[in-house]
């Protein structure tokens, strides 16, 4: 899953670790934020720094869909300092989606 944030101009969005996989800072620069474990993956980074507000963009990556939902949950009661954009919108598939749903890759087979 895809999101934008918006802050302003020059401000970070704060990330409380609680519920999130831990730091990578091996991986993490000056305008990007990773989190990992062996299940999960947030990344957060500067997407547009120029204009009226700054846009973060933070994507969400699970080994298995169903834990998807929890770790997007999770990501949004952690951010805070910014305003969440397109919340329905996914830039990895480019579809419309709903906050909980997933957005998986199109494996070209066809559902029964």
């Amino acid at each position: 899953m895809t999101f934008a944030i918006a802050t302003e101009p020059g401000r970070e969005p704060t990330v409380a670790a609680t519920g999130l996989p831990g730091l990578d800072a091996e991986a993490t620069g000056p305008a990007d934020r990773w989190w990992v474990d062996s299940e999960t993956a947030i990344h957060l980074k500067l997407h547009k720094w120029w204009g009226e507000e700054d846009v973060w963009i933070a994507r969400c990556f699970t080994e298995r869909a169903e834990n998807l939902a929890t770790t997007a949950d999770a990501l949004r009661h952690a951010v805070t300092g910014g305003v969440w954009r397109n919340e329905d919108w996914c830039g990895l598939c480019t579809q419309v989606r709903q906050p909980a749903q997933a957005c998986l890759p199109d494996t070209g087979k066809q559902n029964s």
